[in-house]
């Protein structure tokens, strides 16, 4: 709480659900915290912290937590705007959010959405930096499978 009070987003301890540290401790960086996950008991408290996250202090992160895969999909489309074959991404609610550059914008249900829409994207492209598939799936020929 007192990170929030920081930014100026006042919170009540009614406000918040619960709260614990998530991981183990990285042995290799023994003196920096773990990670705290914070379950809020409201929407509009979660999206006035949402909002004030650019205002913390230098080495404090706000970020929604998401399943493996909407975070697997999140970076990958992070990587394809850092790639300029999307305008913006980011996700809002849970929901993952992205523009392509004739400013089409999409909301990403699942993996297979996503990967459609990079493809119409990049049918005339030259090769991406970022691969669009995990580690998981590459190891298991499901990445080239998908790719023919």
């Amino acid at each position: 709480m007192n990170v929030m009070t920081k930014t100026g987003v006042e919170i009540a301890p009614s406000d918040i659900d619960n709260a614990f540290r998530i991981r183990r401790p990285d042995r290799s960086r023994p003196n920096r915290p773990r990670r705290i996950l914070v379950c809020m008991s409201s929407n509009k408290a979660r999206s006035r912290i949402i909002a004030s996250r650019k205002h913390l202090e230098r080495g404090v992160y706000v970020n929604e937590d998401l399943t493996r895969t909407r975070g697997e999909i999140a970076y990958n489309a992070r990587m394809l705007v850092k790639d300029k074959v999307l305008k913006k991404s980011w996700v809002a609610g849970g929901k993952i959010h992205i523009v392509d550059n004739q400013d089409h914008r999409y909301i990403i249900e699942n993996q297979a959405y996503f990967n459609d829409i990079v493809r119409q994207l990049t049918e005339n492209r030259p090769p991406l930096r970022s691969p669009l598939h995990t580690y998981a799936d590459i190891t298991s020929g499901r990445a080239q499978s998908s790719q023919d």
